[in-house]
């Protein structure tokens, strides 16, 4: 009887930490992805190109500091095509070609929030 009482502890632990993992990631994930709208919306209302540059920066910046756990807790192939909309985002903002960085900025705040939508202990992502 101890060993199912001690199985049954183990898997709730287990069970507690793949839920707050969870959260966690979608915390910050979906933080970025408000940060990349808010970027946008200040370059399409008032073309203040300077100020989306910094909020995407932080963006970026926050990315690269939880990048190692992402890539250990998600698809790979996820991460990476995050890492290639940065880049692409990065040059349409360097350029400040409104068009494209719009598009490109809207498919990386999308594909975080994909992400976010992965993590959810959800039936879906179960099976």
């Amino acid at each position: 009887m101890k060993r199912f009482w001690g199985a049954c502890a183990i898997l709730a632990l287990l069970t507690g930490a793949t839920i707050w993992q969870g959260h966690y990631i979608a915390g910050y994930l979906e933080h970025m992805a408000q940060s990349l709208d808010q970027a946008q919306a200040l370059v399409e209302k008032d073309e203040d190109w300077d100020q989306a540059r910094r909020l995407s920066e932080d963006v970026f910046s926050m990315w690269e500091t939880h990048k190692f756990h992402l890539h250990a807790t998600m698809n790979h192939q996820d991460t990476d095509q995050v890492l290639f909309s940065i880049q692409s985002v990065r040059q349409y903002l360097q350029l400040e070609e409104l068009d494209q960085y719009v598009a490109a900025n809207a498919q990386l705040a999308a594909q975080l929030r994909l992400l976010v939508e992965l993590e959810q202990p959800t039936l879906e992502n179960i099976l």
